[in-house]
Order: structure tokens, then C-alpha cells, then sequence
């Protein structure tokens, strides 16, 4: 297997599983490993408003999150509702909740926070690099609930968000009945949405790549009949150019070689991924292999673009080659796009100081995840019941007695496990990546 015996990422997370995950034999190859391809605006990472929604109303700075409500208020009288009729909102949230109260996702990752440790109520605060408890009557959870009341008293939260889940949502902000994306019903540039500056956030995307994979493992079972045939598979799975003619097509079709031999998307392919064109290779229709495989998207071809073309900027340029793009970029000169921007003002972390550790940190036992069900039930139901207080002194009410009986559930010391866990896990991380 050439491919993957000379990739020294992949070789250092073979090592990783084979110490941390399978006890010692190396029975696992990890999926994902390495970078993923970068995209021109920070993804979820951000507050992307119904772009013609706030040109009409001369797309005005903001600098607060009051300042936001502010223009969200001012965007609804000019579009109270899309063209079916159903009525906009600032925020359509919803009731599928994972591990933690999924509405407050965007609220966090546009304060620089990161929601994967949410579940064991810690913040992880990448601008002040510590790990704060949710609980805490400063935390950015408290705070962000309270953004949302204060949209709700403005007539700007979808008063059947409760109700509702995240495919009707979704389908709402696609329609336009949204004046902006939340979690995980986000406003994408393809049904007009696009992320506004708000002056005193910061963005958190984790871009330091996945040293250790991101998706799970790949394992060749005891009873197969054709050891050397996986093998091969395994290996082609560790070759871009491999890759990209699994994933996009073969050359010539959907992308190409130029004569200096760098790889770019042919006009049929900007079709095809832009506009969903149904393409015919060869007489047969040309369906996407959707798999995971063992280097993550960002890994160079020879051809000099990443194997998953979805990453060339060629076609990342294509897709923000709109009237509407066009307008963001008059709004804020000078930028190609939204990640520039914020890494120009200093106002996106994309490589947070915990990044990767909690691959180190030990597994939660059955006894802390009852705490934590029964402390996750209880604070989603307060927050909702929050969002909707219609007093200061109601929402504090709520929140006091939520905090008290999460506690005496038991999550402050689920909390302080996690976080000296967390505390351990760095150290090996950074003994490990020497």
C-alpha cells in the first residue's frame, strides 16, 4: 500500500488509533485524515441575512448584537413576506435538539465559542482560551438566551419555533420566509442569504485539519475472502488522484488538465455542481460516489486542485458570481470574501487552542451520562421557556430555578471532570504531534 506507507499524516494517525483507540493493535485505519479544503466564507460560522431584504434598507453597519435586532426589525417592514405569503422572521428556530439546545449553535461559533463540548456544559471559549460553565450568570449561554428574548419580544423569533422541526425550518428560510439562518436551518448564498459583519463578534471555524481523522475508521473483516483486493481499495482511498476520479468523474468530463497541467472545472462540471444539471458520461448519468474516504478533502492532486473539486476556488468563485455577491462586496470593499474579511480585522479564530484534544481525553461512564440526559432535559426546556419570557424578571426566575436543578442533578461536577479531562488531554495532544 505505497499510498498510504508514504503519507506521514496517515502514518501518524494509524499510530494514534493503534495507542488510543483499538487497545493496541493496529486493526483500524482512520477516515478523514488531514486538511479540509478552505471555502470563501466561514460556513455556518456566521449571521447571513436575506441579502435583498437588507439592500433595500441600504445594508446599515453592525456593530452590536442590539444593532443586529435593530436591522432585523427595520428588514421585516420592508418584507414582512416572502412571495407564498408565509410570514419572515429573524429567526426560525427549532425543536431537534442533539446533545445540547441546538438553537444556540450560531449564537456560540459567532462568539468564538465551540458547541462540542456543550453536552458536559462547558464552553469552550477560544478568544479567552478557557473552559467556562454554562451555568455561570456571565456565561455566553445565559446571554445568548437572552438575545433571543429580546428578538422574541420584538416579534422577530417564529413563535411555533418550539413546535417545529428542522426540515420545516429549513424549508422556511429556502423559501425566503426568513431574515436570516440559524443552527441548523442556516441561509445559504443559493437562496440569498449572505454573512453580514457584526462588529464585535468573532467567528470560530476549526481549520487546523484532522491529524487523527474526523468520521471513524475502516477495519477489513477476519472472514473476507480477498485480503489483497481491500488492500488495494485501502490504498486507492490514500491517493488523490485516485480520488478525484471516483468522487468527480474522469478527466475530461466534469473537470480538466490544462496544458501547464493544472486541474480546473470544465463548464459542464460548474453545470452540473452549481445548477444540478444531470450529466451523462459515457451514455450513463453521472451520480456522485458519496463515501468517506481516508484523506479528508482538502488532500492535492497532481493536478494541483484538492480531489473533492467542490474545494477549487475555480468553482467556489462560480458559485459567489452572483447579483447579490456583488452587492456584499460594495457593502465591504476590498474583500473577496467573508473569511478574508474577518481574518483581515482580526475577528476569526480558525485555530482554536483545544483543537483535537478531546480525541485524548477518556471515555464519560454511564453514571455521568444519566447526569447529563437528565441536566439536558431540564436546560431545554428552561431555555425555550426562556426565549418566550415576556419580562427581565420572568427570564431570570426561569433561569435561576434551572441552574438550581441542573445542579442538583449533578452536572457542576460532571462539568469539572470534563474540563481537568480536557486540561490532560491538551498536554498529550501536544507530546503526541512532537
Amino acid at each position: 500500500m505505497p499510498h498510504i506507507k508514504n503519507n506521514a499524516e496517515l502514518q501518524n494517525a494509524i499510530t494514534y488509533a493503534k495507542e488510543y483507540v483499538s487497545a493496541g493493535t493496529a486493526n483500524m485505519i482512520p477516515l478523514r485524515v488531514g486538511e479540509a479544503t478552505q471555502t470563501i466564507d466561514t460556513e455556518r460560522a456566521a449571521v447571513k441575512l436575506y441579502w435583498e431584504a437588507y439592500e433595500t434598507i441600504g445594508c446599515p453597519a453592525i456593530n452590536t448584537w442590539d444593532d443586529l435586532i435593530d436591522v432585523l426589525k427595520q428588514m421585516k417592514e420592508v418584507y414582512p413576506e416572502n412571495d407564498k405569503g408565509d410570514p419572515t422572521y429573524g429567526a426560525r428556530l427549532f425543536a431537534n435538539d442533539g446533545s445540547y439546545f441546538y438553537s444556540i449553535y450560531n449564537w456560540y461559533v459567532v462568539n468564538g465559542v465551540d458547541v462540542n463540548d456543550l453536552p458536559y456544559f462547558v464552553e469552550c471559549n477560544a478568544v479567552t482560551e478557557s473552559f467556562d460553565y454554562i451555568l455561570d450568570d456571565d456565561s455566553l449561554y445565559k446571554e445568548g438566551l437572552k438575545f433571543f428574548n429580546k428578538m422574541y419580544r420584538e416579534g422577530l423569533v417564529d413563535p411555533d419555533s418550539m413546535t417545529s422541526t428542522r426540515a420545516q425550518q429549513q424549508a422556511m428560510v429556502t423559501a425566503g420566509a426568513a431574515l436570516a439562518g440559524w443552527a441548523g436551518a442556516p441561509g445559504w448564498e443559493q437562496y440569498g442569504y449572505y454573512p453580514v459583519y457584526i462588529g464585535e463578534s468573532v467567528s470560530l471555524r476549526n481549520e487546523t485539519g484532522y491529524p487523527f481523522g474526523s468520521s471513524g475508521y475502516l477495519a477489513i473483516s477476519a472472514a473476507t475472502e480477498n485480503v489483497e483486493a481491500c488492500l488495494k481499495l485501502l490504498d486507492m482511498f490514500a491517493n488523490p488522484d485516485d480520488l478525484i476520479t471516483i468522487s468527480c468523474g474522469p478527466k475530461g468530463e466534469l473537470w480538466d488538465v490544462d496544458d501547464s497541467g493544472k486541474g480546473y472545472v470544465t463548464d459542464k462540471g460548474y453545470r452540473y455542481w452549481t445548477h444540478g444539471d444531470t450529466v451523462k458520461i459515457k451514455g450513463e448519468e453521472f451520480v456522485l460516489f458519496n463515501t468517506q474516504y481516508l484523506l479528508n478533502t482538502g488532500a492535492m492532486t497532481s493536478y494541483g486542485i484538492p480531489w473533492s473539486v467542490g474545494g477549487c476556488w475555480e468553482l467556489v468563485e462560480y458559485n459567489a458570481s452572483t447579483d447579490l455577491f456583488a452587492s456584499w462586496k460594495e457593502t465591504y470593499p476590498g474583500y473577496s470574501g467573508f473569511r478574508e474579511m474577518l481574518l483581515d480585522k482580526d475577528q476569526f479564530v480558525n485555530e482554536p487552542f483545544h483543537a483535537n484534544a478531546s480525541q485524548f481525553a477518556a471515555e464519560t461512564d454511564d453514571a455521568r451520562k444519566l447526569i447529563m440526559n437528565a441536566a439536558k432535559a431540564e436546560i431545554v426546556t428552561a431555555s425555550w421557556k426562556m426565549i418566550y419570557a415576556k419580562t427581565d424578571a420572568e427570564f431570570e426566575q426561569l433561569w435561576d430555578a434551572a441552574v438550581a436543578k441542573c445542579e442538583e442533578a449533578g452536572i457542576k461536577a460532571v462539568y469539572e471532570w470534563r474540563v481537568a479531562e480536557l486540561e490532560k488531554a491538551m498536554t498529550t495532544r501536544d507530546e503526541f504531534l512532537k
